[in-house]
């Protein structure tokens, strides 16, 4: 097997102007085609990203792979490679249908979600020879280590700062709202409103 039993932290900016698919689902898509696991396992946090990581994963694959979905409206549980939600794959009668390690290979999309009792009981339940983890946010508030969950591997990493300085990134602006009229009225820190 041309992968070791180990886990990996892709760190990827957070990109306010880029749409889902076209960055680090791609990115997951081409490390599994080149690892080549039997099964692999690709778990979302909602279904609409899941059916987006399956049509760039059919770019990538084309008919090569069987690919499914598994989710609250989607009961496909077999496939070369599955993407199912969280919650559908956290439930203990679906856990209960596949092996530990099942799947050779797991990746878990914006894994900062990672500290809830879901995903550990999924992360926990499973044996796979690699587990991918990506976020754009891996500091979380809560104190929760993501770097920790992932023995502090770091695959790849690139922050928001350094993929506009790479021009790796469309341009965006922020505009500020300063003053706010209601009614005639200015409002600022000074005015009460009433009901």
């Amino acid at each position: 097997m041309p992968f070791e039993k180990t886990k990996f932290l892709k760190i990827f900016p957070i990109t306010p102007l880029t749409r889902g698919g076209t960055g680090k689902t791609y990115a997951s898509a081409f490390a599994l085609k080149n690892e080549k696991p039997k099964k692999a396992l690709f778990i979302v946090h909602r279904e609409i990203i899941a059916k987006q990581a399956i049509k760039s994963y059919q770019k990538v694959f084309g008919n090569t792979k069987k690919l499914a979905l598994l989710s609250g409206s989607s009961k496909e549980y077999e496939a070369d490679i599955l993407f199912a939600t969280m919650s559908m794959m956290a439930k203990q009668e679906t856990l209960n249908r596949y092996k530990p390690g099942e799947f050779e290979w797991i990746c878990i999309d914006e894994v900062h979600r990672a500290g809830s009792d879901s995903y550990q009981r999924i992360m926990s339940y499973f044996q796979p020879k690699f587990w991918l983890g990506m976020t754009a946010s891996p500091e979380r508030t809560d104190g929760f280590d993501i770097f920790n969950l992932f023995d502090h591997n770091i695959a790849y990493e690139i922050r928001l700062q350094q993929a506009l300085k790479e021009d790796m990134l469309c341009p965006f602006h922020y505009f500020g709202i300063t003053d706010i009229e209601i009614n005639g009225e200015i409002m600022n820190d000074n005015v009460v409103i009433s009901k």
